[in-house]
């Protein structure tokens, strides 16, 4: 143990003399190094939570600068200089909360999604460019054919779209009973995609792990319960990576003949995902080339609430001591009981509060 103050999304530096992280609740990325001592805040720039759109490479990270003025910007923070610099500014917000990046083999190319369309910026800046329209995403991938496949909708199968742009080809059709293809990863061999089914009325912790053959359009099953699955490459194959019930798992993995050739085994805890039914089926945690893994704890991410009462002055008085994750509150005609939406296991749940 090198730090002890609440710190996450911790990743080495090339050198493996210095870990970068941010902490909760304070701002900014630190850095300490690996044998401990003192730690060194490197950049002020990020705010606690907005993590969640990043892209890793052996240079640095691409990240969502949320706090960005006049609008939230796409940022490099380079680990030589410690500095970090603009990439773009999108004229339409970008989508919050769900690791959104794709770059594109040759490290020249960022996609991103904003709320109505899918993009690409250069990563030495400039202006983007649309490559189409789409909603609700849930997330892309580049391949090495210079094609991106993304899932477009949150009820939809995966398409595929050229870099350069055009109409989107859809590449996979949901079976009877399935909601959602999502979070597309590229095997390094370009001729498969990994990506999660989910069937209605299941938790994204309960969705089905596949592989898609993309010249013959297959599906082949990898594996049962589990959700954002991606690939690490690591010894003679590799791993197939995954999160479930906020936990990392990895089983060995052949990408060639896209079978997992061991039992998957628990690697790290506290992975902020989004596995619950009403939930994204996201999750937190991103791998550079070289295998350095950057991710969001699921405890110092909480987003629990109180509920609280406020006049017209604006103090707040709390009405419980019970911290949920709780959303929309409505107040009754007589002022005497509280409608709120609660986020459990399961998904979210209508409670009164009197």
């Amino acid at each position: 143990q090198v730090t002890q103050n609440g710190e996450f999304a911790a990743f080495e530096s090339p050198d493996g003399q210095f870990v970068y992280y941010a902490k909760f609740p304070e701002p900014g990325i630190w850095r300490v190094p690996v044998e401990g001592g003192e730690e060194t805040l490197v950049l002020d720039l990020l705010q606690p939570g907005f993590w969640g759109y990043w892209a890793v490479v052996e240079e640095g990270i691409y990240f969502l600068n949320a706090e960005a003025k006049p609008r939230p910007a796409i940022e490099f923070y380079r680990f030589a200089t410690r500095r970090a610099t603009r990439v773009t500014v999108p004229e339409k917000d970008p989508v919050y909360g769900n690791p959104g990046l794709a770059l594109s083999p040759d490290g020249r190319w960022i996609a991103f999604f904003t709320n109505s369309e899918l993009k690409k910026v250069s990563v030495t800046g400039g202006a983007p460019l649309t490559l189409c329209e789409t909603q609700n995403n849930r997330g892309g991938t580049w391949g090495p054919d210079d094609t991106i496949v993304f899932a477009s909708h949150t009820t939809a199968g995966l398409s595929r779209i050229p870099a350069a742009g055009g109409t989107p080809e859809e590449i996979t059709t949901r079976s009877e009973g399935e909601r959602s293809h999502r979070w597309p990863h590229f095997l390094p061999n370009g001729k498969a995609v990994l990506f999660m089914a989910q069937d209605l009325g299941a938790s994204f912790d309960d969705a089905t792990i596949e592989a898609l053959v993309l010249a013959t359009g297959e599906r082949k099953v990898l594996h049962e319960g589990g959700t954002y699955p991606r690939y690490l490459p690591s010894g003679s194959t590799g791993h197939l990576v995954y999160v479930r019930e906020a936990t990392l798992f990895a089983a060995p993995f052949d990408p060639d003949r896209l079978e997992v050739t061991g039992q998957p085994a628990p690697v790290l805890e506290d992975v902020l995902s989004d596995g619950i039914a009403a939930g994204t089926g996201g999750a937190q945690y991103a791998f550079s080339p070289t295998g350095t893994l950057v991710y969001l704890s699921e405890t110092a991410s909480s987003s629990v609430y109180s509920l609280v009462r406020a006049d017209c002055s604006g103090k707040a008085t709390p009405l419980s001591d019970d911290k949920r994750f709780y959303g929309e509150p409505r107040l009754s005609p007589d002022g005497r009981q509280i409608a709120v939406q609660i986020v459990g296991a399961t998904g979210f749940d209508i409670w009164v509060y009197e």
